[in-house]
């Protein structure tokens, strides 16, 4: 589940506890790890800039532990979009999150 959009569906001027119903709900039904934040960019600049939807995002999980943060803002969208893998890339060397490039060609290729 993304914790995002919030900021466009919420009235003009809402301030942050006014989404935390929102965002309790999500956290209960999901858990940390099955929540990524996503900025819902450039779509939320009709309400909120960049910072703020930021800003709201972090101040929504704030009470969480600095493990399960990081699984909100990193860890479950690296797993969801099979970005981490081993954190190592084709030549073994570290990367934190190297893209996995398919490892079999395609039907269409020419050679």
């Amino acid at each position: 589940c993304k914790l995002s959009g919030l900021v466009t569906e919420a009235p003009p001027g809402a301030v942050t506890a006014a989404f935390v119903p929102v965002s309790d709900a999500i956290l209960s039904a999901f858990g940390p790890g099955r929540i990524m934040f996503g900025s819902d960019w450039p779509v939320c600049l009709l309400a909120a800039g960049y910072a703020r939807v930021v800003e709201l995002a972090m101040s929504l999980v704030a009470g969480l532990s600095e493990a399960e943060r990081t699984a909100v803002f990193a860890s479950t969208a690296i797993k969801a979009y099979r970005m981490g893998g081993s954190g190592r890339g084709a030549d073994g060397a570290g990367g934190g999150g190297a893209w996995l490039l398919p490892t079999r060609r395609s039907r269409r290729s020419s050679r």
